[in-house]
């Protein structure tokens, strides 16, 4: 069937021969095995669906986490003929049942879904009549808790594929640990899948770290940098109004073209960014996290780190996103000691106490109208006078409890609820009309057909509702078009909360190590090779003893001074004499000599020792000196400094 396989590649796609990796996996999709694919960022995971699809006699689905991502790939798809839809909350009635009659008469080979989508009992019904030869699930990687993305409506997957009547499993992700391939294949229910790992080695990426005191040396370091390389790039950073900043800086103080992207903007104005830099009439796109998943630009030079990821694994899905035309690209990565910080607050927002969790539930319930919340997430958040990111998490937390459920609305609707059989007022004729639609006692209306129904715009359908719930002759429920949650009606039962505390814990410890092995990653000296600990990382063995295309292999790191400032060498000296005595907090007050100190402290031979510099500036040198490895934190409750032996022997 390769062969077959290999004349679809060339009518669909122009090219006469697959890449290394992905005629191995799909060999092993055609013969019909459960398999676990692996490949780079770039390195053209989709087609490893997208042939199989027209090799086969059935439906093939593709589980997608994004519709962004979704649609670009399914644009792509359609441009070249190929015969693929989608189905998903942009999807109008009227067009997911023309799809549907698509699909039914063979016309539609490959359809992208959301997992949320099976939640729809009447299109489960109708999928589940239809033969599926192969279900794709794209960045598998969110199917695992332990992953750095995960996504709790990817764990029901292995009872909808049971539904399905089992049909072959292809994952596909860019980024997995042994753990997370494992926890892929449990949550799946994949038994002995031939797990196909194409090597995680990007041979035309540069890898280099450099270290900063604050911002605006970051912003300096960044200015200087771009002046080195080709356009276009991508500069990511972990907070939106970093965007914001560095965005204003380059637009103000440089010749590049930018743009930013991040969540606080709104969607147009998120597309109209994305399409200039893809369509290269931007050079360089400062974006948070938000933006990268499926964007296909192949020539993107650089990608710049403003601040350290959380992971390894984001990180290196980020980086991956340069150089996927195979020539010379670079990733750098800027690093303070404040990012750790950031992490380790993300880490909380990712990981909510019990009782931030019931909280947030209670707080649903008193909002739920017949089980529906109206409120968005931010207004939510408010109300908790909590982040939104925490609120998001928990969110997911009880989606995944089975408590709440989101249910996608095609269309502005209004329930109207009757309770008088008859109306008489100068309303009556809308009461009579509105009441013919009655179904038990209420009717479900979409807005744009009852107000074309009733000759009225919006405004003047909304007010004569809002006179008929004056009356108490209806009372209504509006239902926005988009993502409306509704609870189940399920309580947390203290088996669920216990098992919660449980994988709390687990979860706070994995992530925390995920940001000390990025951490680790940032503090590599002349010695060790960025390259060689990137695919160690992932399980890759790398035997080559100087990569050449990492900052230490290239001999151009220059993170690590030859010797210490005399500043540094007075701070070094403190914490050697109360090592594992005081914070960094304490110690800056004691080196600057604070007012606002007890007056034990006082009494230090180093108070006040480095009273010239600002506060701003010795937690600086404290960072820094942590990044060089001199200088660590005792783990705990109160984390005190210690000097490491590396330290110790910089001393003078």
């Amino acid at each position: 069937m390769i062969n077959k396989a290999l004349a679809f590649l060339k009518k669909y796609f122009g090219y006469t021969s697959f890449r290394p990796g992905q005629d191995r996996i799909i060999e092993s999709v055609l013969s019909g095995k459960n398999t676990i694919g692996i490949m780079p960022t770039g390195g053209g995971k989709s087609l490893c669906y997208e042939i199989p699809a027209l090799c086969f006699d059935g439906l093939t689905i593709v589980i997608s986490p994004l519709i962004a991502l979704m649609k670009d790939q399914l644009d792509s798809l359609v441009r070249n003929g190929y015969p693929a839809a989608m189905i998903n909350s942009t999807i109008n009635i009227v067009e997911q049942k023309q799809i549907m009659e698509s699909v039914a008469r063979g016309q539609v080979k490959l359809l992208y879904l959301t997992p949320e989508r099976f939640r729809s009992e009447s299109f489960f019904r109708w999928i589940k009549d239809l033969k599926i030869s192969l279900f794709a699930v794209d960045e598998a990687h969110c199917i695992s808790e332990w992953g750095h993305d995960f996504r709790p409506e990817y764990k029901r997957l292995k009872s909808v594929c049971s539904e399905l009547g089992n049909p072959p499993i292809l994952a596909l992700t860019a980024t997995a640990t042994k753990e997370v391939i494992k926890d892929i294949e449990i949550s799946l229910g994949l038994s002995n899948p031939e797990i196909i790992v194409n090597g995680f080695n990007r041979s035309n990426l540069v890898y280099g770290v450099e270290i900063a005191v604050t911002n605006e040396d970051k912003i300096k370091k960044i200015d200087a940098f771009l002046s080195k390389v080709k356009m276009p790039g991508i500069i990511y950073t972990s907070a939106t109004k970093d965007v914001d900043n560095i965005y204003n800086y380059l637009r103000t103080n440089t010749k590049y073209t930018c743009a930013p992207y991040h969540a606080k903007l709104d969607k147009n104005t998120r597309t109209t960014n994305q399409e200039l830099f893809i369509s290269g009439k931007v050079d360089i796109l400062i974006a948070t996290n938000a933006f990268g998943m499926g964007v296909n630009k192949p020539d993107i030079r650089f990608v710049i780190h403003y601040s350290m990821p959380g992971s390894i694994e984001a990180y290196y899905q980020e980086t991956g996103r340069a150089g996927r035309d195979g020539k010379l690209s670079f990733c750098y990565l800027l690093s303070m000691s404040a990012d750790e910080r950031i992490q380790r607050f993300f880490i909380k927002n990712r990981n909510p106490s019990v009782e931030k969790l019931k909280f947030v539930f209670d707080k649903l319930n008193s909002y739920s109208k017949n089980g529906y919340i109206t409120e968005s997430p931010e207004t939510l958040a408010a109300n908790c006078d909590i982040s939104i990111n925490l609120v998001e998490t928990i969110l997911k937390h009880l989606h995944f409890m089975d408590i709440l459920e989101t249910e996608y609305v095609s269309e502005d609707k209004i329930i109207i609820y009757f309770h008088k059989k008859e109306y008489q007022s100068a309303q009556s004729e809308i009461f009579n009309e509105l009441i013919s639609f009655k179904k038990g006692n209420s009717a479900e209306l979409g807005i744009r057909f009852i107000c074309r129904r009733l000759d009225l715009t919006l405004k003047e359908f909304e007010g004569k509702i809002e006179e008929l719930v004056k009356s108490k002759a209806v009372s209504v429920e509006w239902r926005r078009e988009g993502r409306m949650m509704k609870l189940t009606g399920k309580k947390i039962s203290e088996k669920e909360l216990a098992h919660y505390r449980e994988n709390l814990s687990k979860k706070e410890a994995i992530d925390n190590a995920k940001v000390e092995a990025i951490i680790q990653y940032t503090m590599l000296n002349g010695e060790s090779c960025r390259r060689k600990y990137l695919l160690n990382y992932f399980g890759e063995e790398y035997t080559e003893g100087n990569c050449k295309l990492c900052d230490n292999c290239r001999g151009t790191n220059k993170n690590i001074p030859e010797k210490l400032s005399k500043e540094q060498n007075t701070i070094l000296i403190f914490i050697l004499l109360n090592n594992n005595r005081v914070g960094k907090t304490k110690a800056i007050k004691i080196l600057k000599g604070a007012y606002d100190i007890e007056e034990k402290y006082k009494k230090f031979d180093e108070y006040g020792s480095l009273k010239k510099m600002d506060t701003s500036d010795i937690e600086g040198e404290i960072g820094l000196m942590q990044q060089y490895g001199y200088l660590a934190y005792n783990p705990g409750k109160f984390p005190l400094l210690i000097i490491t032996e590396r330290g110790r022997k910089m001393i003078k």
